[in-house]
């Protein structure tokens, strides 16, 4: 890990295990956090029926769209 890296977790539990290994300047968000609507547990689709496993797939896809856009944006700005 590096500083300046954004770590992403999908489950809370996630999140607060990889904020114990933060190098000072990193940061780590909930990948539901971004996505519509917000939720800050996915849960993992393996084992679940192929309906859910889609539809989970494409909220994973969404977030990680939005988050991707918000960067680059925010990149723009400096």
């Amino acid at each position: 890990l590096e500083n300046g890296d954004l770590l992403i977790a999908m489950e809370p539990w996630q999140a607060e295990y990889l904020k114990q290994k933060l190098v000072k300047g990193s940061r780590c968000t909930l990948l539901g956090l971004w996505g519509a609507p917000v939720s800050p547990y996915i849960h993992d689709p393996f084992g679940n029926t192929t309906v859910y496993f889609n539809n989970c797939f494409s909220y994973i896809e969404k977030a990680v769209y939005e988050i991707t856009r918000q960067i680059k944006e925010s990149k723009r700005s400096w």
